[in-house]
Parts: C-alpha cells; sequence; structure tokens
C-alpha cells in the first residue's frame, strides 16, 4: 500500500502548479499528461488531486523538443531552476527532506 504524505512538500506541485511550471495554461498542461513519458504523479491526495515532484517536471521539460508553441528562454529555465534550488537549500537547511 502507497503511503501518502500528511503534508505536501514545497517542491511538490499540483496540476496548476505544474502548468505554472511548465507555463502552459491548465487546459494544455492536461493533454501533455497525456503524452508518452509524462512523469507519474507520486501522490494523490484525493483522486481528483495528484501532486508532481517538481523535478521530475522539470527533467522532463529539458528532455522535451518543443511544447507546440515558442520554447521557454533559456535564462527564464535558468531561472526557474536556480529558485528551485534555493527552495531545496531553503529546506534542508530547516532539517526538511529535498527528494
Amino acid at each position: 500500500m502507497t503511503e501518502r504524505p500528511s503534508i505536501v512538500p514545497a517542491h511538490v506541485v499540483d496540476a496548476a502548479g505544474g502548468a505554472t511550471l511548465c507555463g502552459v495554461s491548465e487546459r494544455k498542461y492536461a493533454e501533455l499528461r497525456k503524452r508518452p513519458g509524462f512523469p507519474r504523479p507520486i501522490a494523490l491526495l484525493t483522486a481528483r488531486n495528484p501532486r508532481w515532484r517538481v523535478a521530475d517536471l522539470l527533467s522532463w521539460l529539458d528532455r522535451l523538443p518543443e511544447l507546440d508553441q515558442q520554447p521557454e528562454p533559456a535564462q527564464l529555465r535558468r531561472g526557474k531552476k536556480a529558485k528551485l534550488a534555493a527552495r531545496e537549500a531553503r529546506l534542508a537547511a530547516r532539517g526538511g527532506t529535498t527528494a
């Protein structure tokens, strides 16, 4: 049986957060979730509330040729990765887990 976390860590996002991270609308994110190779959710708080690791989504995005639109500027992608790394460092400093 899969254990469900009682508190969702900050480095995990729901569908709305995943859409924001990917730079697409929630509708487009729902389409992307159907693509082969899209990361599986790590947690289901309810049947309608899946959660994904931010790192898994970023890794998937790095392997994706494009999202049927203009690619995200490299500077913005680097900024998101830096923000994620800073967040994980803060979590680690507070004794939280980063994986």
